[in-house]
């Protein structure tokens, strides 16, 4: 017997929100790690130091 979990709602917006996420922010993500890391010392650079906890959010959705 199949129950459904989410309704076809539920999943559009999902993949919307996933298409938002992985086309806009995450290349945007990655601009800003690259700009912040080409500032050089990363050791007082709170862009460079915020940039991973950012990327690590992308990287974890599937």
């Amino acid at each position: 017997m199949a129950t459904n979990i989410i309704t076809r709602q539920g999943h559009e917006a999902l993949k919307q929100e996933l298409d938002y996420l992985w086309r806009e922010q995450r290349p945007d993500v990655t601009r800003k790690v690259t700009w912040a890391a080409s500032l050089g010392d990363r050791s007082e650079n709170a862009d460079y130091a915020q940039a991973p906890q950012r990327s690590y959010y992308f990287q974890r959705t599937p």
